[in-house]
């Protein structure tokens, strides 16, 4: 059954995460909604998917009745109109059918006033939700099964003729003692041992299916029974790993050799109903995570077994015993014990390669922080295996420099190896009970793929929040930032020319970041930081988008006097220039000259394809084409004063960048932004103006909305500037 499910099932999508919502995240409504519309990336098990409408500044549930959607779809009806002004949050939770992992997450919107919360957030903490518990019970599971699975493992390996004991306690034909100790006796302890290490791995694997039943389906019923451990194949695969567990347990005194087939197709289900389970390739995800816990149940699970064996016994034992048992014991063992540590190193590496994504996800991220130290601790054991077994044990044997503190020595780093082992367990339970591991986080952020529709999100910033953006090759980089405390915390939204997310992979340079929807990612960054450098990919696609966040929070007042005393300015000069390039992306480029003499004379030159002039005096117009006659176009409308500054029209959310010197003048920076413009004009608009201190004259500007990415330079302010009607030729 096992080869089954890890052939057959899926190996796309191994999560059904949230892609789009109607109304969309962070949509501030009018009117209350009919209904509110969740989509996923994957059809749903209904029996463990489910939705709550709450009130955002209470936390009380909101009446709805469900609405049967299709496949992906989840639909909630409000029993009666919602209330407004007021601010709503949707709850959403749903479980992977092929790893069995609950993901959970929200978004807000608002009737009448903003939404609390804006975009879409994804619970990522494996201790949500009693994960403590969870954590436990798999460390308890995790533990008993690689010692009871190890010992079997190790007597296959070393091809033992007898019980699979003889790695252990050594013995031979006649020979009833070894080391001072009987040989009966010992294996009867060794078999006590590793059937009770078994009981407790059944035992421990069953509490693993019940706790993570509950946390899918939040009861533990039939119904939720059948529906995660019955109907999925990460449920069946929980319930593969006791039943085979119980089935080696079942045949351990008459068939030592089916039992540890049995143990191994323990851990191999175990890998099934892991991340593994949801990682692609998932065939090459599952055999490297098997052939890690394969060879840590024989390298880590042995040396528990030779310690349980025989460290209680070695003060009582004589110099010579102690010898015979670092000999035949510990050397024996030593021949399958470099092996299994290789096997668990190389397998690991290809785990952790398939789970992180990328590189910087080891210290960027809260599951590659503790995948680090499970790192950490195996090089711990590999370096304590090496002083003994490489460093003191041949001296010890050959008599040369031994001495009792040198053996001490030697038996106290062998008896440290469980202890770091249990720890590095321990640590590995952490890492199973995440819901997503950083490149299937990665993976979510994208939801969708490249067809997927998605309605924007494009929140208003808080109160004492930056929204600044820029041009991320045909994309938007458009980043909503506050401080918190002595870090920078955001979001980073990737949209494309309609102001949609963009399937694509978001990564914040030097900033712990985790995904939060198609084309979003959350980041925790350092404080004193002035550019964010977002890179992305899709594909062969790659851009980078740097965006100013330095900003004080404090002087808003101060810059929304600035930016009307650099309106007040411009309209009351008697003369001036404006460079002006424009880009819809890569590839294209449209510069434009602007000499205006307010308040009824402009020349205008736009270069393209082609080099296209006009002259505005008063209502009259006259353009020409690369330099060919004047004509009198009446169609030419007069200039808007108004559109020479743009970011008049949309000083919605005005914030305090920064003052600087440029050739000996200082100046400040000052962001603008509108989301309102998504609705009113179809396109959210950014701005960051510069303005000369001393002047309050405007000396830059650019304005980055989907397809239109502009900068400005004023210039010339009073010089003269000839503009007459042109003479025709």
């Amino acid at each position: 059954m096992l080869a089954v499910l890890a052939a057959f099932a899926p190996s796309a999508r191994g999560h059904s995460a949230f892609v789009e919502g109607t109304p969309p995240p962070g949509s501030r409504l009018e009117t209350s909604p009919a209904r509110i519309g969740l989509e996923f990336t994957e059809p749903l098990n209904r029996a463990l998917t489910k939705a709550q409408l709450v009130d955002a500044r209470t936390g009380r549930k909101v009446a709805t009745e469900p609405v049967e959607g299709e496949g992906r779809q989840l639909v909630l009806r409000p029993t009666r109109a919602l209330a407004s002004p007021a601010a709503y949050r949707v709850d959403w939770h749903t479980v992977s059918t092929l790893d069995g992992h609950a993901l959970e997450g929200s978004f807000g919107l608002g009737v009448r006033t903003a939404a609390v919360g804006g975009a879409q957030r994804l619970e990522q903490s494996p201790l949500a939700r009693d994960g403590w518990l969870r954590i436990a019970s798999r460390a308890v599971f995790y533990a008993a099964l690689l010692f009871f699975a190890g010992g079997l493992l190790a007597g296959l390996v070393t091809r033992a003729s007898r019980p699979p004991w003889g790695w252990v306690v050594p013995s031979t034909a006649g020979r009833s003692s070894f080391a001072g100790v009987d040989v009966e006796q010992a294996e009867r302890a060794v078999w006590r041992r590793t059937r009770a290490a078994g009981w407790v791995a059944a035992a421990a694997g069953g509490l693993v299916a019940v706790v993570e039943t509950i946390d899918a389906a939040d009861t533990l019923s039939t119904r939720a029974a059948d529906a995660y451990l019955l109907s999925t194949p990460s449920g069946a695969a929980r319930l593969a790993a006791v039943g085979a567990t119980m089935v080696a347990l079942t045949v351990l005194r008459r068939r030592w050799r089916v039992a540890a087939v049995a143990a191994a197709a323990a851990l191999l289900a175990v890998a099934v109903g892991g991340h593994a389970g949801s990682a692609s390739p998932r065939l090459l995800a599952i055999g490297a995570d098997w052939l890690h816990l394969a060879g840590g149940a024989v390298w880590a699970g042995g040396i528990a077994h030779i310690v349980a064996a025989w460290a209680p016994s070695l003060r009582r034992m004589s110099a010579l015993d102690r010898q015979s048992v670092i000999r035949e014991v510990l050397g024996g063992f030593g021949r399958i014990a470099m092996p299994a540590f290789g096997v668990v190193v190389l397998a690991g590496l290809a785990t952790a390669v398939l789970q992180l994504g990328q590189v910087q996800a080891l210290w960027q991220t809260s599951y590659g922080v503790a995948l680090a130290v499970k790192i950490a601790l195996v090089g711990v054991i590999g370096a304590l295996s090496y002083v003994h077994a490489v460093r003191l044990r041949p001296r010890l044997l050959a008599g040369v420099e031994a001495s009792p503190r040198r053996e001490r020595r030697h038996w106290r780093l062998l008896r440290s190896e469980p202890v770091v082992a249990g720890a590095a367990v321990a640590v590995a339970a952490l890492l199973a009970v995440f819901p997503l591991p950083p490149r299937q986080l990665l993976e979510e952020a994208t939801a969708g793929g490249d067809g997927g529709e998605q309605a924007s999100a494009v929140p208003a910033p808080a109160p004492g929040e930056l929204s600044v953006a820029e041009q991320a090759g045909p994309w938007i980089a458009a980043v909503w930032i506050r401080r918190d405390g002595q870090r920078l915390r955001g979001t980073v939204r990737l949209l494309d020319i309609d102001a949609k997310p963009v399937g694509a992979r978001v990564r914040v340079a030097r900033a712990r970041q985790r995904g939060c929807g198609r084309g979003c990612m959350r980041f925790v960054s350092a404080p004193n930081r002035k550019v964010l450098t977002v890179h992305i990919s899709r594909g062969a696609s790659q851009h980078t988008a740097r965006v100013p966040v330095r900003f004080d929070p404090r002087r808003t007042a101060g810059a929304r006097a600035l930016l009307r005393r650099a309106h007040e300015t411009l309209d009351r000069a008697d003369s001036f220039r404006i460079e002006e390039r424009l880009s819809g992306g890569p590839g294209s480029l449209v510069t434009v000259d602007y000499a205006v003499r307010p308040p009824s004379r402009f020349r205008t030159t736009v270069r393209a394809d082609n080099v296209a002039e006009r002259i505005n005096i008063g209502s009259r117009a006259w353009g020409r084409v690369n330099g060919g006659p004047w004509t009198v176009d009446d169609r030419l409308s007069p200039v808007d004063t108004s559109e020479l500054l743009p970011a008049r029209g949309h000083a919605q959310h005005v914030r305090f960048l920064a003052v600087g010197s440029q050739r000996g003048r200082r100046f400040a920076d000052i962001a603008l932004t509108d989301p309102g413009s998504l609705e009113k004009f179809g396109t959210p608009f950014w701005f960051r103006l510069r303005i000369d201190l001393a002047t309050g004259r405007p000396t830059g500007m650019r304005m980055v909305a989907p397809g239109h990415f502009m900068r400005h330079r004023y210039l010339a302010f009073g010089e003269p500037l000839d503009i007459k009607p042109p003479i025709s030729r």
